[in-house]
């Protein structure tokens, strides 16, 4: 049986990936969130294998109640098999590198790369052996990509952040070797509240890429979780440069 915590499971991305990962009734997915909308209530009224639970990526006090929470949603004996940190912001959107406030760095990096490290820590003990940790990341996180000039430069302070990410997601396969694979994830630029109208990837697509990379990083044939090497790759199970 496979069990997935998705962070940032309110709507979006998030919320799709719960959708359509529980519509297999074996999968247990659990939901936190930092606020329930509608939408998610209505999957967990529908299908008992959804289980929600409130966790506020960018508060510590929240992250760390996951230790007292996380027992009462698992079922007994079993633990986590995929980690989905997924919660994230597009703070302060237009501040540029040569106007960028301690304000604007800290609130992206605050949810968006501590996030996903306080989450991991947490949860540690309810990962099952060889489990999947997945930290969705952006390809404006590449240095590559920006330098090269095929991504403009622009949400400077959130893309600092996902670089962050990236390189936190490389740290954490190191350590976390021959226990967990590490990897992080470009879903794509999506049509969600925070990529906007212009974006070019549905919600749909972009989760069913997900889940379908997800699959393909179970198999481990180069042994990366046993080197502890992370990989950064796309909704397509593309490589994508650091």
């Amino acid at each position: 049986m496979s069990i997935y915590l998705i962070t940032g499971a309110a709507r979006g991305i998030g919320l799709e990936l719960v959708r359509q990962l529980s519509s297999d009734a074996s999968t247990i997915v659990i939901a936190t969130v930092r606020a329930l909308t509608p939408e998610l209530q209505h999957l967990g009224d529908e299908r008992n294998n959804v289980r929600i639970v409130t966790c506020d990526v960018s508060s510590g006090e929240s992250v760390s109640s996951l230790s007292t929470t996380l027992p009462t949603v698992l079922p007994h004996g079993d633990k986590i098999t995929h980690l989905l940190n997924n919660a994230g912001v597009v703070a302060q959107r237009d501040v540029q590198a040569t106007s960028m406030t301690a304000a604007a760095l800290t609130e992206n990096i605050t949810i968006n790369t501590l996030g996903p490290a306080r989450v991991t820590e947490a949860v540690l003990p309810f990962l099952a052996p060889n489990a999947l940790i997945v930290n969705i990341s952006s390809g404006i996180g590449s240095l590559q990509l920006l330098a090269n000039g095929n991504i403009p430069p622009q949400a400077t302070a959130y893309s600092v952040s996902k670089a962050a990410l990236n390189m936190l997601t490389v740290h954490q396969a190191y350590e976390l070797k021959g226990r967990y694979r590490v990897v992080c994830l470009d879903p794509g630029h999506v049509k969600t509240r925070l990529g906007g109208d212009q974006a070019g990837v549905e919600i749909y697509d972009s989760a069913a890429g997900i889940i379908k990379t997800i699959g393909g990083l179970n198999d481990d044939p180069e042994g990366d979780r046993q080197n502890g090497k992370a990989r950064f790759v796309d909704f397509g199970g593309k490589e994508v440069p650091w």
